[in-house]
């Protein structure tokens, strides 16, 4: 499932709130942590294809990201825009979005689960 996510600490949570009143869709959610951070960390989270692709991507393409993160809502577009056209529902779909989302978050070590619940419905 793709999600357009926002983060922030509990003391930049108005800027959350700001972007969620300007997009008018979405939702705020907190993670409260027990690391060594000395906050909790809240979320803005949109789920939904349909304000990705008619609210969040529109924005972005006009305005566009002036940091690391612009060649990721690049892959990211382009992955909503196969899932618009159904290919995500074949395993040669599936297997090319897998492809294309590994060069996404290059500076962060994660693992790409396959067989999470959200990859096997």
């Amino acid at each position: 499932m793709p999600e357009f996510i926002l983060s922030q600490g509990k003391k930049s949570l108005d800027s959350l709130l700001l972007v969620k009143n300007f997009f008018r869709c979405g939702r705020i959610s907190v993670n409260r942590r027990h690391d060594n951070h000395r906050e909790d960390l809240y979320r803005y989270c949109v789920k939904s294809q349909k304000e990705l692709n008619e609210i969040i991507i529109p924005f972005f393409k006009e305005n566009k990201l002036k940091t690391s993160k612009g060649e990721d809502f690049k892959i990211f577009s382009s992955v909503l825009e196969l899932m618009k056209k159904k290919e995500h529902l074949t395993l040669g779909g599936v297997n090319k979005i897998v492809r294309i989302i590994s060069a996404m978050n290059t500076k962060k070590k994660r693992l790409l689960n396959l067989e999470s619940s959200e990859t096997i419905r």
